[in-house]
């Protein structure tokens, strides 16, 4: 299956989206209400429009998980994370995007990722055409105050960002300075519209009440663990092996890649300081995963990483028919 997405002719993303109604089988036999944990004001928005759980909910979030899917497959190529350029990526991120039921709902990480890949491009943007260095800044913190929109925890990103402005050019408190103000900027019209209907008073205290300390999910616990277990080890594999790819990388995709590491840092950080941790966070990490996966699939033997792929589906699959397998 790989070997179909191994190209870099744009019109083949159209194949992601019978991969993805594979991988996400389960939305269409009736499966296992899931409750949202995520949190944002135009989330909840949302959720009075849409039901989450419902088969709409989950459609729509098949879909957006298709359009980031072809962003990202754009900007791996663009950027030459990887001398063969493919599809792969956005291959991976669908799959990543479905490991569990929980990822399965339209929540606020499905909606935010969206504009978290937007500001990775701009950022990354910055090392190329160092003539819109202020533009391109802007833009990161504009598309960052957005996703904060959707979740809190979108917030922690702001450290992210500074960091990969630093490694990509040079500490400038003015580039800082032009950070902020475009993540301000984002979420002062917002604030605008919230003023104007008199709800700007709870959107603060809904911002408050997010945020805590190792404060974790009190729900269903029965195959937490093995969902989480599940979900590390892909992350233990990709580490792993990164390692040892990033000393074969150019100067240039070496610091790509320290940007990406520094992004599933800011995760594991930022989870530490929101209420209620669950499963969903780990969907923050599905657009560093994807592109080292790629890097790593295509330095291993092509039958391996075909079973290893398969393999991840499988188990995947396990999980989203759990409710029909265990009673």
């Amino acid at each position: 299956m790989l070997t179909l997405f191994k190209t870099k002719q744009d019109l083949a993303n159209i194949f992601l989206i019978p991969y993805l109604i594979l991988i996400r089988l389960s939305i269409f036999f009736s499966p296992a209400k899931v409750d949202i944990q995520t949190y944002g004001l135009l989330t909840d928005w949302m959720f009075n429009e849409i039901n989450p759980n419902s088969f709409s909910g989950r459609f729509l979030a098949l879909f957006l998980v298709f359009v980031q899917a072809v962003f990202i497959n754009i900007l791996a190529n663009r950027f030459r994370f990887s001398r063969e350029l493919s599809l792969l990526p956005g291959l991976f991120y669908c799959l990543l995007m479905s490991l569990t039921p929980e990822f399965l709902t339209l929540n606020g990480f499905v909606l935010g990722n969206t504009f978290v890949i937007l500001a990775l491009f701009f950022l990354l943007d910055i090392y190329k055409r160092n003539d819109r260095v202020a533009n391109n800044i802007f833009s990161v913190g504009f598309w960052l105050g957005f996703a904060c929109l959707f979740d809190y925890l979108y917030v922690f990103f702001f450290i992210w960002a500074i960091i990969g402005i630093v490694t990509l050019v040079r500490f400038n408190f003015k580039d800082i300075l032009i950070l902020l103000i475009g993540g301000f900027q984002a979420v002062f019209l917002f604030s605008v519209y919230l003023f104007y209907y008199d709800k700007l008073t709870p959107f603060f205290q809904d911002i408050s009440q997010h945020f805590g300390w190792l404060n974790f999910y009190s729900g269903k616990v029965s195959s937490l663990f093995l969902k989480l277990g599940f979900c590390f080890s892909c992350l233990l594999f990709v580490l792993l092996m990164s390692g040892y790819i990033f000393r074969q990388q150019s100067l240039a995709i070496q610091k790509f890649l320290s940007i990406l590491y520094v992004y599933m840092f800011v995760v594991g950080f930022g989870i530490l300081f929101i209420s209620k941790i669950s499963v969903e966070e780990i969907m923050l990490l599905a657009l560093p995963m994807c592109i080292m996966f790629t890097l790593i699939i295509q330095k291993l033997p092509s039958l391996f990483g075909e079973f290893l792929h398969l393999g991840i589906v499988v188990a995947a699959l396990l999980l989203q028919f759990e409710f029909l397998l265990v009673k």
